[in-house]
């Protein structure tokens, strides 16, 4: 590990890593490894467990990137609930999303993180551009920044409603689930968008794509009155 990161960093990071040590569960961590989540070290704490202990230290970028840098499931879990969003680069903010390269961190960091990130709007169309995992990221990012309320959240819900229907297409369940969440979300947040998201999937119901019928129709099911 490097010398030059300062000593109350590294305290900081062996202490969370002693706590995360002694809430090993063997179970949980053989289940996530069949379920495809690879890293060299993964020891099945809980994300209620680790988001207690990320409670219990103040945002710090060198103790965050001295976390993500691990490739240990727990640590870059807990990094993404200390990172101090407004002092990162655009370029720091790609190059994190560039690697979130399962479900559970894109959950995670869409969440705990890029959702935060006080000029999101220009991100999300730059994610949308490059792949389907980076597309899933977007949505969820976008879906989160609407709950919590972000700076520029009219931009975004307009943002969302605008891109549904064009990636719903995409025969993708994960996608699908992230656009989902993301129609629900948007639909939970006004009067005036909810019969908005219930007029697109309407919409969406009669369209020939059968993943795009799916979307409107489970939406529909789950806002049934």
């Amino acid at each position: 590990m490097k010398t030059n990161i300062p000593s109350a960093v590294l305290e900081n990071y062996k202490k969370i890593m002693h706590k995360v040590s002694h809430m090993q569960n063997g179970d949980v961590s053989r289940l996530l490894q069949k379920m495809g989540l690879s890293y060299r070290l993964n020891y099945g704490v809980s994300i209620p467990h680790l988001r207690q202990i990320g409670s219990e230290y103040i945002p710090d970028n060198e103790l965050a990137f001295l976390l993500w840098k691990r490739d240990i499931r727990e640590a870059k879990i807990i990094s993404s609930m200390l990172f101090e969003v407004e002092k990162l680069t655009d370029g720091q903010v790609l190059e994190i999303a560039s690697q979130l390269n399962n479900q559970e961190l894109i959950e995670q960091f869409s969440k705990n993180m890029l959702s935060h990130v006080p000029n999101l709007a220009i991100f999300l169309d730059i994610w949308l551009s490059k792949s389907l995992e980076a597309s899933t990221l977007a949505f969820y990012t976008a879906s989160w920044a609407i709950k919590q309320n972000h700076i520029q959240k009219d931009t975004i819900v307009n943002w969302v409603i605008k891109k549904i229907q064009a990636l719903a297409e995409t025969d993708n369940p994960k996608l699908n689930q992230a656009i989902l969440f993301a129609m629900q979300t948007v639909f939970q947040t006004s009067d005036p968008y909810q019969q908005k998201m219930k007029d697109l999937a309407e919409k969406m119901m009669h369209t020939e794509n059968n993943s795009v019928r799916r979307l409107g129709q489970e939406f529909l099911w789950l806002n049934a009155i």
